[in-house]
Formats: structure tokens, C-alpha cells, sequence
């Protein structure tokens, strides 16, 4: 039973609870954070730097899909994932606030 245990263990800390796991995770977290708060109407220079943390965050997970997929990585398709949910989230239309209809007649 005790061997069963120290296995599981090292199970947990091969997952990528280091420093380096912990950052990864941190990456991925704060680009789906700013994915969402593009989203959110905002005005003057909280939008702008809204934009450029998302772009920022981005290039960020963009880098660290690359990274992984070349290192050979396990984890580098949840960056792509997380890659992916970024680009929809923040160019996907869930519905418009005001009806704008486009009117030919003058």
C-alpha cells in the first residue's frame, strides 16, 4: 500500500506542479481571463489595455504551444485548445445590444 501511495505521489509532481508547471498554467489562465474581458463593453483606456493584454496574452500562448509541440510535450494540445477558445471568445457575436437595421429608403 505505501508503494502505491509514493507512486501516486510522484505521479502528482510529474504533472507539472513545479515552478515551470505553475507558470504554464498561470499563462493559460490570465489569457482566458483577458479573452473574457474583451469581451465586456469597456471604454477609453481600460479598453485599449484590455486589447493589449489580450494580444499580449496570445502571442504568450501562442509561444508556448509552439514551444511544446516541438519540445514533444504532453500538455501542448490543452495550450492549443486554450489557444482556440481565446480566438473564439473574443470574436464571437453572442448577440447584439441594439437592433441595427439598415434602412435604403431616404
Amino acid at each position: 500500500m505505501l508503494a502505491w501511495k509514493d507512486r501516486k505521489m510522484d505521479d502528482f509532481s510529474m504533472c507539472g506542479c513545479t515552478g515551470i508547471g505553475l507558470l504554464w498554467i498561470a499563462v493559460h489562465c490570465v489569457g482566458l481571463l483577458v479573452a473574457w474581458l474583451v469581451r465586456l463593453h469597456a471604454a477609453g483606456r481600460f479598453a485599449m489595455l484590455v486589447q493589449a493584454g489580450f494580444f499580449v496574452a496570445l502571442l504568450a500562448v501562442a509561444a508556448l504551444t509552439i514551444v511544446g509541440h516541438v519540445c514533444c510535450l504532453e500538455m501542448w494540445p490543452l495550450s492549443a485548445l486554450t489557444l482556440a477558445v481565446m480566438i473564439v471568445m473574443s470574436i464571437v457575436d453572442l448577440g447584439v445590444s441594439q437592433p441595427s437595421a439598415v434602412r435604403l429608403e431616404r
